[in-house]
């Protein structure tokens, strides 16, 4: 579990926000970072995940400052984590495929051959006589 929290000097968290999702963690985690809302003041915004910080920025350091991370978003890492991907709503089943077609699933699913087959056969039309 990801979150993203605006936190004050006194360790008082005002704003949180959970995601599973690496992606939606980051976007937000760059909006706050990029507001100015908050600029000049001993306020900082952090993210973590499972717990353990990623990264922490503060609004009340210079640009030049490590815990500043205005205009250098490109250097943050976030991994997705190990294991399965979580999915709400999906069955989990094993089939047999042809290593041609695995590599063609994974394509589809830019890396996920579950979401390829999951697309490919979503597209798929079933002819009509």
């Amino acid at each position: 579990m990801y979150r993203v929290y605006i936190r004050n000097f006194d360790q008082k968290v005002l704003k949180m926000f959970r995601t599973t999702s690496p992606v939606q963690a980051r976007a937000r985690f760059e909006e706050l970072v990029n507001s100015i809302e908050y600029d000049g003041q001993k306020m900082g915004v952090a993210l973590t995940r499972d717990n353990k910080q990623i990264a922490f920025h503060r609004f009340d350091k210079a640009q030049d400052h490590k815990d500043n991370w205005r205009g250098r978003l490109d250097e943050l890492k976030i991994s997705a984590g190990r294991g399965r991907p979580v999915t709400i709503g999906f069955v989990r089943k094993n089939i047999s495929i042809a290593p041609e077609l695995w590599e063609k699933a994974q394509q589809i699913g830019n890396g996920n051959a579950s979401a390829g087959i999951s697309a490919a056969l979503s597209a798929w039309k079933v002819k009509t006589d």
